[in-house]
């Protein structure tokens, strides 16, 4: 790579170490990428704006042209591979060259105008826009590099879904989708100067307060290490734990990185020096909206807030399972993951001192007095409000979970066996097992295995109100309580996508529930008089006096 230098990368990115040994692999092989005959793929600029983007960390703006462009081409017919197996440089030139040869190959598109050689422009509903050929090339390299974060598989999904896109929403999807991807690599593998100064406040908190050379674990980030890491650093004007929130947070992605640290991924054991020279792309990444990402990587399937976007009631076309507010509670609930049920103070300190402290932001941004945002939590169960708020959300969502499963066998889709039976308790479930057992051994005459899965399917939907009255019941009413859209009613058109939404719904909202079930569980326990633990009562006391006493101090006046 000889035409590019990392200095440039090490001082835009303002950090001593700069892109993780990944990262690095990946820009030499994109960048020193030939033709067949020799020449480079990408031109020189190419190359440099590919290291300013990522420097800069001002790629976002770059891959909306980008999937323009890819609508262009997808929309023509040409495979996704083509442009990563072209013959000649990726020119300006040589793209719209590749473009018109396809153009001519096809239907003539009334859609399509070409301005001049290297812009066209393009008409889709009321939607117009125009693809600049030249800074596409300019950009070629990212197109490449993205290719090799999320995978060609990946890439030829969204690839695909730009080939039917008809507005500008939907291609903003796409790129924002994109955007998503790149913006989580890089902040494993070249975190941002400020995260890298958040992470050393955390790390250098934690050696003072277990000691340097002292192993550690999760269960040393606990309520009080939190709690009083905020009450040192919020004090500052500087300090980007100035809002509890985000020191909150914060911890419980350290927390979850020290988890990481500790598993199998690393050798060298959970020291704070192991842990930060060998976990510090996970420790750095701090980031509030990247908690649950962390352990992605460690897990067989997509983290829970990830699982938890796929019921956003704004993407849902079909169905709508939560409504908005109960997907904000419960998102801001499942950024805690797996350290929720051992960080439940933090969780009630967040939920009831976290609007106290927004309100006094905006006082304080606007020079207004606030004088009530504190005194509005004059209700000495202010704790035990905000579990009864979660002991609610939790019904909801298992009612709607069963309203959802419902829905499924109304339609009689074969998918409400394994998506809705899991359910039922053991015995009932047993039943069912009894039931798909009995109709396999009637059925005796030799068919196709997939035939066969969907007869017994077929029967053991027509026959469970008697197989599981129990459970049949409780769906049947939950339908009643909760009429949500596309809840118990037969889609008109569009029946595969509706079946679709429901059975990821109900996969989602399970989940969700087994969150929300341990935070409660925990709760019973804190109130058990046997366990001598603190009420709910005199810890909010005591939290009360602690958080209003340093918001006089933050922002004085103002509150």
């Amino acid at each position: 790579m000889s035409n590019v230098s990392y200095k440039l990368l090490h001082k835009l990115a303002l950090q001593d170490d700069g892109p993780s040994n990944t990262l690095q692999a990946l820009l030499t092989s994109t960048l020193e990428t030939t033709t067949a005959d020799g020449r480079p793929r990408h031109s020189e600029q190419a190359q440099q704006n590919l290291i300013k983007v990522i420097a800069s960390h001002s790629y976002a703006k770059v891959i909306f042209p980008l999937c323009h462009f890819m609508v262009v081409a997808a929309q023509r017919k040409i495979p996704l591979y083509y442009w990563f197996t072209m013959t000649q440089p990726m020119t300006a030139s040589s793209l719209a060259s590749s473009l018109r040869s396809a153009s001519d190959q096809i239907s003539p598109d009334n859609h399509t105008d070409m301005k001049n050689q290297l812009v066209i422009t393009i008409a889709r509903g009321n939607y117009t826009f125009d693809v600049n050929l030249s800074h596409i090339a300019k950009h070629s390299a990212l197109f490449d590099l993205i290719m090799e974060i999320i995978g060609y598989e990946g890439l030829e999904i969204l690839y695909n879904k730009l080939a039917y896109a008809e507005n500008r929403h939907e291609i903003a999807s796409v790129s924002n989708d994109l955007a998503r991807g790149i913006y989580q690599f890089l902040k494993d593998h070249f975190p941002t100067a400020s995260t890298e100064k958040k992470a050393r406040f955390m790390h250098d908190f934690l050696a003072k307060c277990t000691g340097q050379n002292a192993s550690i674990s999760t269960s040393d980030i606990n309520d009080s290490l939190i709690i009083d890491f905020w009450l040192e650093f919020s004090l500052d004007a500087q300090s980007k734990f100035r809002l509890f929130s985000n020191c909150a947070h914060s911890w419980v992605t350290y927390r979850q990185a020290i988890r990481l640290a500790a598993s199998n991924r690393f050798q060298k054991g959970a020291s704070l020096d192991a842990l930060n020279e060998q976990g510090v792309a996970e420790i750095s990444r701090i980031d509030q909206n990247a908690a649950q990402v962390i352990f992605d990587e460690i897990a067989e399937g997509p983290s829970s807030t990830a699982k938890l976007r796929q019921i956003n009631p704004s993407i849902l076309k079909t169905v709508k399972l939560v409504n908005a507010t109960e997907f904000d509670h419960l998102a801001e609930l499942i950024k805690f993951g797996n350290e929720g049920h051992t960080l439940v103070l933090t969780i009630l300190r967040l939920l009831t001192f976290a609007p106290v402290q927004a309100r006094l932001v905006e006082a304080s941004r606007k020079r207004k007095m606030q004088a009530s945002a504190m005194h509005s939590l004059a209700d000495d169960d202010a704790y035990s409000h905000v579990f009864d708020h979660i002991n609610t959300l939790t019904d909801t969502i298992r009612g709607l979970t069963e309203a959802a499963a419902f829905s499924l066998y109304l339609a009689q889709s074969s998918t409400f066996i394994y998506a809705a039976v899991p359910l039922a308790n053991t015995q009932e479930q047993k039943e069912l097992t009894n039931a798909r057992t009995r109709i396999r051994a009637s059925l005796t005459k030799p068919m196709d295995e997939i035939i066969l899965a969907e007869k017994i399917s077929a029967e053991l939907l027509k026959k469970l109100p008697q197989i599981m009255p129990v459970f049949f019941a409780q769906l049947k009413q939950a339908r009643k309580k909760y009429r949500r859209k596309g809840l118990g009613k037969l889609p008109i058109e569009d029946s595969n996508s509706w079946i679709s939404e429901l059975t990821t719904g109900i996969e989602v909202l399970s989940e969700m529930a087994t969150h929300l079930n341990r935070l409660t569980s925990t709760y019973l326990a804190n109130e058990n008089p046997h366990t001598k633990q603190k009420t709910l009562k005199s810890c909010f006391a005591e939290d009360r006096d602690i958080f209003f006493k340093q918001f006089r101090q933050i922002y004085g006046q103002a509150s």
